[in-house]
């Protein structure tokens, strides 16, 4: 052997790199492991669901990442939208009595 090889003895590695494989800060479980089938299976199964709803998914993000601050917000901006709609029909008067 020459000095520029590696030694394999010396490395601790026991065959080709490209056999190895590791997952170092990985969230991934390992593959052909059960847990990496039932993660497979149960994806198969959401993409194969129809997708949720605007609303139910602006509902989801409400509850998961606990933005209960924004609702309000969109309510105001709701109403406001409302308001600006309705001006334009016959409830116009009710809602802009002076107008």
């Amino acid at each position: 052997m020459s000095g520029a090889e590696p030694n394999l003895e010396q490395t601790g590695t026991s065959g080709p790199l490209t056999q190895v494989t590791t997952r170092v800060g990985s969230n991934q479980p390992a593959p052909g492991t059960a847990a990496e089938r039932t993660a497979a299976a149960d994806f198969a199964r959401q993409a194969g669901q129809a997708p949720p709803g605007l609303l139910a998914e602006f509902w989801d993000f409400l509850i998961h990442n606990k933005k209960w601050w924004l609702t309000p917000i969109i309510l105001v901006l709701l109403l406001a939208a409302a308001f600006v709609l309705l001006s334009g029909t016959t409830v116009g008067p009710f809602i802009y009595p002076g107008l």
